[in-house]
């Protein structure tokens, strides 16, 4: 799936391994959870990107449906930017996160972080040409999934109301952390322009 896990004081990420690096600051038992042999893998040797930036503890798993790990192994889990793509592996995606609720402790928690948003910009990418996710979801969209898995929604908001390569410009003259902030504030005034939901469900 792509998710990124945490159990005490260990995380899983995923991918290439950048997540999981910058994690590893926080999170010094940090580890690392892939696909392995998938299309993805086999384009880009995610292998050696994790050689590349010195990630030594890696899981690996051939099955999109199953996590390798135990029933009620972590106290969180970290989606961002795969959620979307759940369905291009064969799986609905009350499956998906009914598979994260499993291998969350009792009160757990889930963070989906760019979540794409049905009436974000990318409405409009067509009219440019360019590409946009096949999948994107209204609000309760997202609340009705996740419930129906057994989560609570605590907390769903709009956010990258600016593009993240305007951001990106922006963040030589102000803080990052500041530009999060203003981007989270304007985007819940004007939510009706922004990209994606970060949302957190607690098992």
């Amino acid at each position: 799936m792509g998710a990124s896990l945490r159990r005490n004081d260990s995380r899983l990420g995923g991918q290439h391994g950048q997540v999981t690096r910058l994690l590893s600051h926080f999170y010094p038992n940090t580890t690392c959870y892939a696909l392995s042999d998938d299309s993805y893998d086999r384009d880009y040797g995610l292998a050696d990107w994790h050689r590349r930036l010195n990630i030594d503890h890696v899981v690996r798993s051939s099955d999109p449906r199953r996590l390798n790990a135990a029933d009620c192994s972590f106290d969180a889990v970290i989606s961002s930017g795969v959620f979307e793509h759940v369905g291009e592996c064969g799986l609905s995606e009350l499956d998906a996160v009914s598979e994260l609720y499993r291998v969350l402790k009792p009160n757990g928690l889930l963070f989906i972080w760019l979540l794409p948003r049905r009436f974000g910009r990318e409405c409009v990418y067509s009219l440019l040409r360019r590409t946009a996710h096949q999948r994107r979801y209204l609000k309760k969209e997202i609340i009705e999934i996740l419930r129906g898995a057994g989560f609570t929604i605590p907390y769903i908001r709009s956010h990258e109301l600016m593009p993240l390569s305007i951001l990106k410009r922006l963040s030589r003259y102000v803080s990052p952390y500041t530009l999060v902030g203003l981007d989270y504030a304007a985007s819940e005034r004007l939510s009706f322009l922004a990209q994606n939901f970060t949302v957190i469900a607690r098992k």
